[in-house]
């Protein structure tokens, strides 16, 4: 400070020397070294300015600095410390990329290269081959349920390969599963009265009607008169809308397990409840009662009047697929229970629940119908008794077929060998839908199973209930 006037420099301190606190500003690889000097004692502050240069040494001696060799060994030493971790960091980055490269082309498939996508790791260096990879997948799989779907293709087999067009664009297909249900059904006596009712109507008009159709509206006004008196358990409160969460749940899983099943792999997943999907679906459903009644075999020799009957119930589903706003899809479709199913005990809970989990099966079939993996008629547990073929046996047969008629070849050509593949694998391809439907079937029992043990799969958290179905 002189003459009112401040000289001042950014620093940071240094050291003390003779009382003095001495500051100083040095870079990594200095070449001037601004020196201050300030006596805290005085409250004055000396820079080491040329004007001033003389002033400080006489007055506090030449300062003692570090040698300028120093902070070059300091920075130099400093660089590659920084620069070894980095490097490190680096090659164990790329070797955990090389790691989860080995294993997704050891596992070769459109799920093993979507982990590798969808992992936490970086750098990713072979993203675009994976994503090569996934789609050339895709590809193939689309190609197979097209031969494998060519002679009952069903209605939704173009929606879906629709569908498959836009996982090889995107390179993965997440649908968004959101339920509605509809009316809530009569009980059996409901249904008998109202049938009474409409029998006396046109009985009323009976100089219209020919003779034998008199006397049969006469036969069935007694039958369902006497039906008014049989036990039949009441279903109305095993179906209300609180009761029907879990129940939506396994159809959500139930159409994911469909879906996964039209496959080889899941590259398609069905999710419940999730929105901002590309593709969503929207299912309707209502349950009502029909004519049957269901009774269990240990009563088969007891009177109708003395009998335990149970109502049968049957979904009406509407399923709607959208794309963004576009519609794929919208079909209806009816689904009833077994005529014959085993149950876990004689709870009606448990008969009601066992009656519309084989409802939900049948609903299973028929997507899979829908799809273009129906049961051929007449195919039933024959077929699937002598049924060894799976999804993935079937697939690597067509892959080697397409690779024999030239599998890189024109568009065109391997259209024809996927033709020529359905023709001479016909049988195949049968006994594969069949064994497929009787996977379905299987879940019945899974189903029982949980109940004898206390246990309503439809209760279960979404995750363990997935892998429930899986296994």
């Amino acid at each position: 400070q002189s003459e009112g006037r401040t000289e001042t420099a950014k620093a940071r301190p240094a050291w003390k020397q003779n009382g003095m606190v001495v500051l100083g500003r040095f870079w990594f690889f200095p070449t001037t070294k601004e020196v201050v000097l300030r006596a805290p004692g005085e409250g004055l502050t000396w820079t080491t300015k040329p004007e001033f240069r003389d002033i400080v040494v006489a007055q506090y001696g030449t300062p003692s600095l570090p040698p300028t060799w120093r902070y070059f060994l300091a920075s130099i030493t400093l660089i590659m410390c920084s620069l070894c971790v980095f490097l490190f960091w680096l090659g164990s980055r790329f070797a955990g990329d090389r790691s989860q490269w080995h294993r997704a082309l050891k596992e070769d498939s459109f799920i093993g290269f979507k982990k590798y996508m969808l992992s936490s790791h970086w750098p990713k260096v072979k993203k675009r081959e994976a994503q090569e990879r996934m789609k050339r997948r895709v590809s193939e799989y689309r190609q197979f349920y097209a031969a494998i779907t060519a002679a009952n293709p069903g209605p939704g087999r173009t929606v879906l390969l629709e569908l498959l067009d836009s996982i090889e664009e995107s390179g993965e297909l997440e649908v968004g599963v959101r339920f509605q249900f509809g009316s809530s059904l009569k009980e059996h006596g409901e249904r008998a009265r109202d049938a009474i009712r409409e029998i006396d109507e046109r009985l009323a008009k009976q100089e219209a009607l020919p003779a034998e159709v008199v006397s049969a509206l006469q036969q069935m006004r007694l039958q369902k008169d006497s039906q008014l008196n049989w036990n039949v358990i009441p279903v109305r409160k095993h179906f209300r809308e609180d009761k029907n969460k879990g129940r939506e749940r396994i159809i959500a899983r139930l159409i994911d397990r469909v879906f996964a099943k039209i496959f080889p792999e899941r590259i398609v997943s069905f999710t419940l409840d999730k929105e901002g999907t590309a593709v969503s679906l929207e299912v309707t459903y209502d349950v009502s009662t029909t004519d049957s009644l269901y009774s269990q075999e240990s009563e088969k020799n007891v009177s109708d009047e003395k009998k335990k009957f149970f109502t049968g119930i049957a979904f009406d589903w509407h399923f709607t697929m959208r794309k963004g706003a576009k519609i794929l899809l919208s079909e209806r479709l009816t689904s009833r229970p077994a005529a014959h199913f085993s149950v876990s005990g004689t709870a009606p809970g448990d008969i009601y629940k066992t009656m519309a989990m084989t409802a939900f099966v049948n609903f299973g079939k028929e997507l899979l119908k829908f799809f273009g993996l129906g049961e051929a008629d007449g195919q039933g547990e024959r077929t699937r008794a002598s049924s060894g073929q799976t999804h993935s046996e079937l697939f690597r047969q067509f892959k080697s077929y397409l690779s024999e008629a030239g599998k890189d070849a024109l568009d065109a050509s391997v259209s024809n060998a996927a033709e020529s593949f359905a023709l001479a694998h016909s049988t195949d391809i049968l006994e594969m839908a069949g064994a497929v439907n009787g996977e379905l079937e299987q879940l019945v029992g899974i189903y029982v199973n949980g109940l004898a043990q206390g246990v309503d799969i439809g209760d279960l958290a979404g995750d363990v209930l997935g892998s429930l179905f899986d296994a």
